[in-house]
């Protein structure tokens, strides 16, 4: 297929003096077909003049300004310095998408307690407790479709925010305001969904090969928003020329990388975990915001001062993506779009066979065996020896053939002996909550099931305690 980037380098390379044999050569050895080169060059001699060749200039080719990616420090300097000056108009972009999450916070609130507000009022109980009626889909759809539509909304404006952070990063020196940021950004949306649910389906598809392959595939694309914004090439394009970038430079960028978010888990996670011990609710709202309004731009800068330098690095050069290439990370990103779906349908599968709870259920069955055994075995001994034993191994071997223990834990339940071996105590901890033989059961938080006897051995009127 011929692409603008193929007429393009036949183009420059004709301005170069290269002439058609060489270049077919060229073009055949990157994977390009016959057919393809043929109607590129008919395309290119029906573009271009005999006389507008002659006047043609080549472009220049940029001598790197740079010889080597700059420090992480130094990275993360500049980043901080490109951020105080843009502060207020960066805090200005991000606050916008706020207002869906806003609106998705008041319909939440309303479909909680939609019955309250929109249903019949309350019917009594005798006792005078009202009883709520059962919310009314009829009554609640229209929320739930605002609820729909509030979270795309939300999806929307934040992909528009993050681009518009990018343009007001691109243009820092220029100083553009808000809403220059917002309308630049608008005719991206589509190519960013696009790009970016291309690089989701390669790196997917590059774990399931492999998780090196997945890190290798997380580095070399990593920067094909900025190239989208920056440079207007989307799509696989734009993921091929982050990998051109970041060629000869990966471990250099992994470490770059790394020291970003090593340094933020860092400094949030330490603070975070002491306001979560002390439960400092309100710090802990100002630390969320923090987070957004410093941390995720800082971030967004950093990167973005890594892919220019990789940019200056390269030099000006006109790319042209090998055909090769292209099938190749065609094929990985079709893999990861069998593999998320998949993925997908399985976790669905896997709740709503729920393993976890058919475990937790057979592990119960298993205690309540246990307690029965325990139990008739204490009074058998209580019977022939006037006391209870002083713990669970003098039941064993003539009231039980062995000490059962916790299905899951493997150890032995709790049990001592009170009131001079005239009472006990025996602790089972359930996993969930399950109905135990006498009413008189207690409870505590963690469904830990307390018997205390003696056990009734003569009919009584009375429920038996455990």
């Amino acid at each position: 297929m011929v692409t603008r980037e193929l007429l393009d380098f036949i183009k420059y390379q004709f301005g170069q003096g290269i002439d058609q044999i060489s270049l077919t050569k060229m073009l055949t050895e990157n994977g390009w077909d016959q057919k393809d080169i043929e109607e590129a060059f008919s395309l290119v001699s029906s573009i271009i003049s005999p006389p507008l060749q002659e006047q043609s200039q080549p472009p220049q080719t940029q001598t790197p300004s740079i010889t080597s990616l700059p420090a992480a420090t130094e990275l993360l300097a500049n980043a901080w310095q490109i951020l105080k000056q843009r502060f207020w108009t960066v805090s200005g972009i991000l606050s916008i998408p706020f207002i869906p999450y806003l609106i998705l916070f008041v319909l939440a609130g309303l479909l909680a307690f939609g019955s309250l507000i929109f249903a019949n009022k309350p019917s009594p109980e005798p006792s005078g407790v009202p009883i709520m009626p059962p919310l009314d889909l009829k009554t609640m759809l229209p929320f739930i479709i605002l609820y729909i539509l509030s979270i795309l909304a939300y999806i929307f404006i934040a992909s528009w925010s993050q681009i518009a952070l990018l343009y007001t990063i691109k243009n820092n020196k220029e100083n553009i305001g808000i809403r220059q940021s917002y309308k630049k950004a608008l005719r991206k949306i589509l190519p960013y969904w696009w790009t970016l649910f291309l690089l989701g389906l390669v790196v997917t598809g590059g774990l399931m090969l492999l998780l090196i392959p997945g890190i290798i595939f997380i580095i070399w694309f990593m920067f094909a928003a900025y190239i989208l914004i920056l440079e207007d090439t989307g799509g696989l394009n734009a993921l091929l020329k982050s990998r051109e970038y970041v060629e000869g430079h990966w471990w250099g960028v992994l470490w770059r990388y790394i020291f970003i978010m090593v340094f933020f888990i860092i400094i949030l996670v330490i603070p975070n975990l002491i306001i979560q011990l002390l439960k400092l609710t309100f710090l802990n709202f100002i630390f969320s915001l923090i987070t957004y309004f410093v941390v995720t731009p800082l971030i967004v800068i950093y990167t973005f001062l890594l892919y220019d330098s990789l940019r200056m690095l390269k030099g000006q050069f006109t790319f042209v993506p090998a055909k090769k290439s292209r099938t190749v990370f065609a094929l990985v990103a079709v893999l990861g779009g069998i593999i998320i779906p998949l993925t997908i349908l399985g976790t669905i599968a896997l709740i709503a066979i729920n393993p976890s709870a058919q475990i937790n259920k057979a592990n119960d069955a298993k205690r309540m065996q246990d307690q029965v055994s325990v139990r008739y075995a204490l009074e058998a001994y209580l019977i022939e020896n006037g006391r209870y034993p002083e713990n669970l191994y003098q039941l064993v071997p003539k009231y039980l053939k062995s000490i059962p223990s916790d299905p899951k834990t493997k150890l032995p339940y709790f049990y001592r002996e009170l009131r001079e071996s005239q009472d006990y105590e025996f602790c089972i901890d359930f996993s969930t909550k399950t109905n135990c033989t006498n009413a008189k059961t207690n409870i505590n938080v963690n469904y830990q099931y307390l018997f205390t006897t003696p056990f009734p051995t003569i009919p009584s009127n009375k429920s038996s305690q455990y």
